[in-house]
């Protein structure tokens, strides 16, 4: 029969493992919440600002709505060098706070401070009868790579919560836009598709189930990268609900105000790409 002592010592030391352990889960814990915050705050810019913003509410009486969640580097970010302004019924979903506001540029929870191919995209949606309402949740930031935005990476955080919070909001993407590939295409075409199909489960493990359209772009002060462009073509499937994007490496030079990121030509010209890809 154990004494009273030892009896006390084992509950103490049960006591100690256990705050040991549950010390453990809460330091991870806290690790993975800066991690989010940290990838969450990366390439945030003095403009992007909600003080001057007007509020609109997330959920909409239209019949026909499109949620567009906007994913990608900086030809999927703020970097046109022309700025515009779009019909009501144009929203964006910030993703920093996660409230709606009427569209402006440059758009809420994109980087840099330009203007964006998905603010002319949404404005033909409306303006040609698509839809009644169209809702921007633009998450690109500039200078990444896929490795980035896939399981593991730095950016991966990023679209767990756009998706988490755009739910919260009473949203749900009917449109995911993959707009990616400049920094990365000098990689063969495997390395590409198989990062390529991480961000596509992380995707779908977060609940959208919505078409995800892959853009062919690979162009940035260079050559075509052909690697990529293969694997952003056979990625394609429809029984996955991947569809093809449009191919923006066909716009050269004159399109672009610094032989990579477009101008305002060259915007209203991927607008209308992605706009015919979407149809």
């Amino acid at each position: 029969m154990l004494s009273p002592t030892r009896i006390l010592l084992g509950i103490l030391t049960l006591s100690v493992v256990a705050n040991v352990v549950l010390g453990v889960r809460e330091v991870r814990h806290q690790r993975r919440v800066k991690t989010l915050k940290q990838s969450l705050a990366l390439g945030i810019v003095a403009k992007d600002e909600v003080t001057a913003r007007r509020p609109v509410a997330c959920r909409n009486d239209a019949k026909r709505v499109a949620v567009l969640l906007v994913v990608g580097q900086s030809n999927a970010a703020n970097t046109l060098d022309a700025t515009t302004s779009p019909p009501e019924g144009v929203g964006n979903f910030n993703l920093r706070d996660g409230k709606c506001y009427h569209a402006e540029e440059p758009l809420l929870g994109a980087t840099n401070s330009g203007g964006n191919f998905a603010t002319r995209l949404a404005s033909r949606l409306i303006e040609r009868g698509d839809y009644d309402a169209v809702m921007l949740a633009p998450i690109a930031v500039g200078s990444t790579y896929i490795e980035e935005w896939a399981i593991g990476g730095r950016l991966n955080g990023r679209i767990v919560l756009a998706i988490e919070g755009l739910r919260a909001a009473g949203l749900a993407p009917t449109h995911v836009l993959w707009h990616q590939g400049e920094g990365n295409r000098s990689d063969p075409e495997s390395y590409y598709r198989q990062k390529f199909f991480s961000v596509y489960k992380t995707i779908r493990d977060a609940g959208v189930g919505a078409p995800i359209y892959v853009a062919q772009a690979s162009i940035c002060g260079s050559d075509k990268g052909e690697g990529v462009r293969a694997a952003q073509r056979s990625v394609v499937d429809h029984s996955l609900r991947i569809l093809p994007g449009p191919d923006t490496d066909q716009l050269g030079s004159e399109f672009r105000h610094d032989g990579c990121h477009f101008n305002a030509e060259g915007g209203e010209r991927v607008a209308e790409l992605w706009y015919q890809a979407l149809r």
